[in-house]
């Protein structure tokens, strides 16, 4: 009797313990996770298209970029449901959704489904701004921005400049703000080369809320030499969707 209650109890502690361990390693985790996706949670820019922007001053001429996205999304919530997915889009649209997954083991996101990038992946945080697509030879780096177009803004066009000949102030924001030109208090640098504009170009807006509508605003061609922003006008023909560059309008000298 003495003999069947020992190993009863022999066997109740050898039950026990593992559950114990179980679920301290699950709490680990799940906390690791979670700290992971608090990272990734955000909007993601290609790095190399960014750095080529503001090397070449042209939106236009950096349209050809090398990462096999433009950008992507990635959603805390999303990120910790049961179909975690990576929400790619291009500077034309939206739809590229990638299915990624949780490798325990390796404690990184990975790709769960090839349909669109061909190559297994996984997501490495480089640094607290950048996140790569690590495959077998070679990473694609992406920015954590705000937008693309905030980002494009501060990139290019933020700050004050002096108008010449008559010398008045005019200051661009990177939340789309101008100051200092009569009639436009909104502006957007264009990036999306599909709508018969094949040139840099920025619209101006009375307001944000005419924003995305071309037809409600100004288009300027832009040329961007060292300290100086050259606009130009663009004659438009809707009807056509032909877009012509005419006379500057504006030469700015950077403040």
């Amino acid at each position: 009797m003495k003999n069947t209650l020992l190993i009863l109890f022999i066997l109740s502690i050898s039950c026990t313990k593992p559950k114990e361990n179980i679920n301290s390693t699950k709490v680990v985790d799940d906390s690791l996770k979670q700290s992971i996706t608090n990272e990734l949670d955000g909007y993601w820019l290609s790095d190399s298209y960014l750095v080529e922007v503001a090397n070449s001053r042209s939106i236009y001429l950096s349209r050809n970029y090398t990462t096999r996205l433009w950008g992507f999304r990635l959603e805390k919530a999303n990120l910790l449901s049961n179909s975690p997915m990576l929400i790619g889009f291009t500077e034309h649209e939206g739809g590229y959704d990638i299915p990624i997954r949780f490798d325990p083991i390796s404690n990184f996101f990975i790709a769960n489904d090839f349909s669109y990038i061909r190559e297994p992946f996984r997501l490495v945080q480089v640094d607290t701004n950048h996140l790569a697509l690590d495959f077998d030879n070679k990473k694609e780096v992406y920015r954590k921005i705000l937008d693309e177009r905030t980002e494009l803004r501060k990139v290019l066009f933020e700050g004050q400049f002096k108008s010449l000949p008559n010398d008045s102030i005019i200051e661009f924001k990177s939340d789309g703000t101008i100051k200092g030109i009569d009639g436009y208090r909104y502006f957007e640098p264009i990036y999306d080369f599909t709508e018969g504009i094949n040139y840099d170009a920025m619209a101006f807006y009375p307001s944000k809320d005419s924003a995305g509508i071309w037809m409600r605003g100004k288009l300027f061609h832009f040329q961007i030499k060292a300290d100086t922003l050259e606009l130009y006008n663009i004659h438009s023909d809707w009807d056509e969707m032909e877009h012509k560059i005419g006379e500057i309008e504006y030469k700015l000298i950077k403040l």
